[in-house]
């Protein structure tokens, strides 16, 4: 039972059928299960998902069993898994040396699915090597040849930010605003970028904007945050931290953040006013928590 009152096998069932029907391939469930009892079997402490979804050998059977009554699709390789691959790769698994020459090797053997991910893989790895140039000259080539794609521009955000190329970096996230206004990635590096060239103003009212259709971003509510203090508006600034721990379940301590901010806007009444509203909301939410 999945806490739905709905048991968990004919869910799970379904789940099989409705990749099959979503034109994915449900063979991958199987073998995605394999891995994940292989690499747990012998944990002392498995992840919390396997404590309440095991995998024993029968469940693995049964999705294999499943399966194979859907045809085989040879699904063509995906860019953008790929480039999500190789980011995780390039950010999170090894040295950054150590990338570089995975991903030098991948393209001098040709043993990549997609070109452009290994390339891109490799010039995150030469960002995270300080290599900013040799990464910026990479992915500059790459949007070239694919100029909306996001997975660029958030990486090459990062190059420009690091070269202080404010004017580079504000006309290449403008011109995507316009195309995408509400899009995370964009509005996100936009916010950020508009923070690093002093822009605060300008940066404050993207990221509000942002957070009216996205109201549960933590890392929006972390960047407005720092805008806050940069304008020297500590009031508001509080507030903001107080969002940001509430959507951690710090219930308790953003209480404590918006009764420091309410002794900061004695001179915005109708502000005061919001906070105290939102204490009670957050004092709720923390009895709740208790009682649970």
């Amino acid at each position: 039972d999945i806490g739905l009152g709905i048991p968990a096998e004919p869910l799970f069932r379904s789940g099989i059928a409705l990749l099959a029907n979503s034109n994915f391939d449900p063979q991958a469930v199987s073998s995605f299960f394999s891995k994940m009892s292989a690499k747990y079997r012998y944990a002392s402490k498995p992840p919390a998902m396997l404590l309440t979804h095991p995998l024993p050998d029968s469940r693995i059977a049964d999705a294999r069993q499943r399966a194979h009554k859907y045809p085989i699709k040879n699904l063509p390789p995906s860019l953008a898994f790929e480039l999500a691959k190789s980011r995780i790769k390039a950010r999170y698994q090894g040295s950054a040396k150590n990338n570089i020459a995975y991903f030098k090797l991948q393209l001098s053997k040709k043993k990549y699915k997609i070109k452009a991910a290994a390339q891109y893989g490799l010039a995150l790895s030469l960002f995270e090597d300080n290599q900013v140039h040799e990464a910026q000259n990479l992915l500059e080539l790459l949007k070239q040849q694919d100029k909306y794609n996001l997975f660029y521009i958030d990486a090459l955000t990062d190059v420009y930010l690091a070269l202080h190329d404010y004017t580079e970096v504000l006309n290449m996230l403008e011109f995507m605003m316009l195309l995408k206004p509400s899009n995370q990635v964009v509005s996100l590096n936009y916010g950020n970028a508009l923070l690093s060239a002093k822009r605060y103003d300008q940066a404050a009212t993207v990221l509000q904007d942002f957070l009216i259709v996205n109201p549960n971003d933590f890392i929006a509510y972390d960047i407005l945050s720092s805008v806050y203090r940069q304008q020297g508006k500590l009031g508001l600034m509080h507030i903001n931290k107080a969002e940001l721990l509430a959507l951690l379940g710090a219930y308790q301590k953003a209480v404590d953040e918006l009764q420091t901010s309410y002794n900061l806007i004695k001179d915005q009444p109708l502000l005061q006013k919001r906070v105290k509203a939102r204490i009670l909301q957050f004092q709720k939410q923390e009895n709740k928590l208790k009682n649970l």
